[in-house]
């Protein structure tokens, strides 16, 4: 059943228009705080996660579990309990990987903005990851900023404030792409967007500074 979970998830992933496997199937969502506001932005915080599936779609129905053990019961299990196993093996190998994404809001529908890396490396999404939070502490108090470091915040981003229910959720995707053109077209326009936001968060750091002097 796993197996056949990772050849579905191949089938159901849509990088140019999800990001990875659709939203509305499976995806991880994250605590939220408001930390701080300046000019026309706001500094929101996002920390720990939890994933949450969605059984209306031939991908995740298939690995519902009707019935519990007592042991499962009194664990606080749920009918997901296969199918959250199953991902997490497949995240172990190295099969998938769950990547933060920035989105206007929790809906299905709402544009991501764009995504937040996991690590230390030089992709383009730790670079957003590092940019988005060195912006923010530009934007912040040391006082709030040790305030959100407090709630267990890990990750800042600031955003123009009129959009007042941004969300980071986290967005299932497959390690081993297919070369294909809608892959190299994702890619392309993953790059576009990444380098649009790292020079306002560029902006941001420099204008903000300048003022804190």
């Amino acid at each position: 059943m796993t197996l056949r979970l990772l050849v579905e998830m191949y089938h159901a992933q849509n990088l140019r228009e999800d990001g990875g496997v659709s939203r509305r199937f499976m995806r991880e969502t994250y605590n939220r705080i408001k930390v701080g506001e300046r000019a026309q932005l706001t500094v929101w915080g996002f920390g720990s996660s939890c994933q949450c599936v969605s059984w209306e779609s031939g991908l995740t129905n298939p690995h519902r579990r009707e019935q519990l053990t007592e042991e499962e019961k009194a664990a606080g299990k749920n009918a997901g309990v296969d199918f959250f196993r199953r991902t997490a093996h497949l995240s172990d190998l190295g099969l998938i990987e769950w990547v933060p994404h920035l989105v206007e809001s929790g809906e299905e529908s709402r544009e991501i903005i764009h995504p937040v890396g996991m690590g230390r490396s030089d992709s383009i999404e730790d670079r957003l990851r590092r940019a988005a939070h060195e912006a923010s502490r530009a934007l912040i108090t040391e006082g709030q900023y040790d305030w959100a470091v407090e709630k267990g915040i890990d990750r800042l981003a600031p955003v123009p404030r009129h959009i007042a229910n941004v969300q980071m959720i986290g967005i299932a995707r497959l390690r081993y792409r297919p070369h294909t053109r809608m892959t190299a077209a994702w890619w392309a326009d993953l790059n576009a967007n990444a380098q649009r936001h790292l020079a306002r968060y560029l902006e941001l750091v420099g204008k903000n500074t300048r003022l804190a002097v």
